[in-house]
Order: structure tokens, then sequence, then C-alpha cells
């Protein structure tokens, strides 16, 4: 398992062949400078992904990644990060039970994750006008409304169920 928190650029890059990881726990960096200038790819994509397996790599499992929007000091630029896990599409590389969990200020500029893997998935937002990630349900009650989870490389997968205290994802199993 990994824990890796706040860096500019990808947290963690994977490079070698036949990597297992069972567990990520990210936050994304606090105070990414704006889309200006936070940019991969040689400009083409926004921010750094948390999770990257670098494009030569043909086999790779990862299960149970999260990775938190915790965009708070962008001076009050919008600013938003293209995807939160990064892939090569290889037959060999397997990303199962990845999400995204938005916790940034409600108030604050419009910040968000647009996808969840390789531009699939439910992106989260926050910021003026947009869903917070919790509702308060009483005086120390809250109930989770913005999830998103997604197990790669099927479109189609992405459901979530909501209940008053818990949120839960419903996946579909894909043949390859």
């Amino acid at each position: 398992g990994l824990f890796v928190e706040h860096f500019q650029e990808h947290d963690v890059l994977w490079n070698g062949e036949d990597g297992r990881v069972f567990f990520l726990q990210n936050e994304k960096c606090y105070d990414p400078p704006g889309n200006a200038t936070w940019m991969s790819h040689g400009g083409k994509k926004k921010g750094y992904a948390a999770y990257k397996v670098s494009d030569g790599v043909k086999r790779h499992y990862a299960v149970g990644l999260g990775v938190y929007d915790v965009f708070i000091n962008t001076g009050g630029k919008s600013v938003f990060l293209d995807d939160a896990v990064e892939v090569p599409d290889s037959p060999g590389v397997v990303i199962e039970n990845a999400c995204t969990v938005e916790i940034a200020n409600g108030d604050g500029p419009l910040v968000g994750i647009n996808a969840i893997v390789n531009g699939q998935g439910h992106a989260i937002k926050t910021g003026k006008g947009r869903l917070p990630l919790f509702e308060r349900q009483g005086r120390h009650r809250f109930r989770l409304v913005q999830v998103a989870s997604l197990t790669h490389p099927c479109p189609s997968l992405m459901r979530i169920a909501q209940k008053t205290e818990v949120c839960y994802t419903i996946r579909q199993s894909v043949k390859r």
C-alpha cells in the first residue's frame, strides 16, 4: 500500500513491468499554480496524474486507488486535473476500484478532477454553486454526496448508489 501526498507533479510514477499495488491513498497538492502553468504532456493535459504508469509498461495491476482533490490554496484561481490516474492502453494493464474524492473549499474557486482513469469516470468539482462533499444531516451526522469510482478500462462502469451515511459503488465485471 502507498500513502503519497502533495506533490506538484506525478505523486507516483511507475516505470517497471509487473507492478502490483493493492492500495493508494493520495491527496493532490494544496497549491497548484493554476492551469496556465500546471500542465503536463507538453502543455496538452491539465495537471499531473496522482498515479502514472509509464507509457512503455505492458503489465501492471493496481486496485483500491483513492485520489483526493484538495486544491485549497490556488490564490483564487480555478484549477482542474484532467486525470487522477494515467495508464498505457495495454491489455496487461489493469486498474480496479479507483475513485476520486472532492474535499476542497465549497465557497472557493471552481476546482476539481475531470476524470478518474484516462479520461473515463465522472468528474468531481467544487466551488461556488457546486455540490459539497458532505451535507449536514443533524448536529453530528453528515451524508457523503460526491464520490466517483471506476474500474478501468470499461467506459460504462460508473454507477453510484448513495445511502444516508455511506456512499458505495456498484461494479460490473467486463471481460476483455
